[in-house]
């Protein structure tokens, strides 16, 4: 469920690994399909044979979601199905486990995204708020196994020992967004020229606020301070 990152993001809280991969990797390829050609495919190689629904871990739990029938959009137009309507989107997660269960490699999560970006575009919010009642029947012998899923992946030749090691560099200077989390940014409370010691408070979120606190990661000097991010220097 990750995403690509390049080598000018930063490190946030919401980071919690990275893998290195060719820029030629299956998977760089699947994330950088261009939706015009992923459509197109959808359309001339889908045979609605179900199977990306059957692993839905999603539907499994008892969500009223089917891919294989959302995917008929980009074929028909149309979900086909009188009970079903672009709003089942909304309860995809993006796990993108659809796609590896493909035996076309389609893009049944790409299509749902695309669906939830428009939808929320004309102000259309997810209805289908209602727990599961119960979950899909054989779901434990349905489940996506593991090693599969990693071969699947392409990342069998990763699945490797990762001792920890320490981190020897050191930095000069660092960028530090105030918005690394959902919700609000946070709010400055150093300003330029401030001398600050790691983990040192230096952005707050407002009181009755959804947010996170951020914390200087590097004792040095304030040289920035935006509303959107704030830089140390050594």
């Amino acid at each position: 469920m990750g995403k690509l990152i390049s080598q000018d993001d930063v490190i946030t809280k919401t980071v919690k690994g990275l893998i290195v991969l060719p820029e030629n990797h299956s998977l760089v390829n699947s994330l950088t399909k261009d939706v015009s050609h992923m459509m197109r495919e959808a359309k001339t190689a889908c045979m609605h044979c179900s199977l990306c629904s059957e692993v839905c871990p999603r539907g499994l739990l008892g969500h009223r979601i089917e891919p294989h029938k959302l995917i008929r959009i980009a074929s028909y137009g149309k979900v086909c199905d009188s009970k079903v309507t672009p709003v089942n989107a909304f309860l995809c997660c993006g796990c993108r486990l659809c796609e590896y269960a493909c035996v076309q490699n389609l893009q049944p999560w790409k299509i749902n995204g695309i669906l939830k970006g428009e939808m929320a575009k004309a102000g259309i919010r997810n209805s289908l708020n209602n727990k599961p009642e119960k979950s899909a029947a054989f779901r434990e012998y349905k489940k996506f196994p593991v090693n599969k899923l990693i071969a699947r992946l392409g990342l069998s030749s990763y699945d490797k020992p990762a001792p920890m090691v320490p981190l020897e560099k050191k930095f000069s200077n660092v960028f530090i967004p105030l918005k690394q989390h959902t919700g609000v940014p946070a709010e400055p409370v150093v300003k330029v020229g401030d001398l600050v010691s790691k983990g040192d408070l230096i952005g707050k979120i407002s009181e009755g606020k959804l947010g996170s606190n951020i914390h200087a990661s590097m004792s040095g000097t304030v040289t920035s301070v935006g509303t959107d991010s704030i830089s140390i220097q050594v």
